[in-house]
């Protein structure tokens, strides 16, 4: 027995697991595959909660590792599994890791509402533990899910949040944040659109003070800004959609012969080496039974932080 209890057949494949996890850090999936498989072989016989603990972190490595090749929505089944079983072992501080494979997973499938369910119950986890690198793992997952759904403001808001807590962990996550930040240093314009709809009411984006804020859709070059405007509308109004319970087959369809689009503003806030303009438009929603339906949910619910308000103190919006 070693110092904690454990069998040594348990130590050492908890070593060879933790190999592995360095080599999945350092992208080299198949020399972490066959790590955590040799440490599989060698407790695969033992019963104890301490095999059975240390099996679950395998199975987790094996899976992760397989998922960072070609694809299976089967994973996603996997991970499921596993996380229910580390539940029924009370194992508290692995559940939300795997909480947050399932919402990786998810994101890289296309299912943003998932990912972003499991997301937060990663985070929710990591917290409740203080697992520190986990909670800015799930955050930077976060920015990315966001901006999947069009929900730029929020993956702003998750990267700064992100940024916050790798700062107590030192240079360790330094270079995984400083990617993220120059991903989103790559957006060459930030539109803020009053998005009018039919009814007269406007979609807003609100802060954690309450405070309603235009909406704001990020694009990386302004060649075609208002095309970049619809699609990025679009985008994020299905995910309202999807995320509201809304059933059918037709989603939020934005298009220039649907949807009249008022130019504001643009002012240059960049420098030459990084340029950056800050572009103002009025948006106004096409009549549909989608986009009506939405503004009706919305305007009895916020969802993922938007909601609906009757009027700006001074309208953004000028016919």
């Amino acid at each position: 027995m070693d110092e904690n209890g454990f069998g040594s057949n348990v130590a050492l494949a908890n070593g060879l697991n933790c190999l592995a996890s360095f080599q999945s850090r350092r992208k080299q999936h198949d020399v972490s595959r066959e790590l955590n498989r040799h440490g599989l072989e060698i407790i695969k016989e033992e019963n104890s909660p301490e095999a059975m603990w240390q099996r679950m972190k395998i199975e987790h490595g094996l899976v992760d590792a397989r998922s960072r090749g070609v694809l299976h929505a089967d994973m996603v089944g996997k991970f499921e599994d596993l996380l229910r079983r580390r539940v029924e072992l009370g194992d508290n501080n692995h559940i939300g890791r795997t909480e947050l494979e399932i919402a990786r997973l998810c994101l890289e499938l296309g299912d943003f509402g998932k990912a972003l369910h499991f997301v937060e119950r990663a985070l929710a986890s990591a917290t409740s533990v203080r697992y520190a690198n986990l909670i800015v793992d799930t955050e930077l997952l976060e920015v990315k899910i966001r901006r999947a759904m069009g929900d730029y403001r929020g993956s702003r808001n998750y990267f700064l949040k992100a940024d916050e807590s790798g700062r107590d962990l030192g240079p360790v996550r330094e270079p995984e944040i400083e990617e993220a930040g120059e991903d989103l240093e790559k957006y060459k314009a930030s539109v803020f659109c009053a998005v009018q709809f039919p009814n007269g009411k406007y979609l807003t984006s609100i802060s954690e003070d309450g405070t309603a804020n235009p909406v704001l859709v990020e694009l990386a070059n302004t060649k075609n800004v208002e095309g970049g405007i619809r699609e990025g509308l679009e985008k994020l109004l299905n995910s309202l959609r999807d995320m509201s319970g809304l059933k059918g087959e037709e989603g939020v369809s934005i298009s220039v012969r649907n949807t009249r689009l008022k130019f504001q503003y643009k002012e240059n806030v960049g420098t030459e080496e990084a340029p950056h303009r800050n572009i103002g438009y009025g948006v106004f929603l096409p009549e549909t039974s989608q986009i009506t339906e939405l503004c009706r949910v919305l305007d009895k619910n916020s969802i993922l932080g938007y909601g609906i308000t009757d009027s700006w103190s001074e309208s953004p919006v000028k016919e």
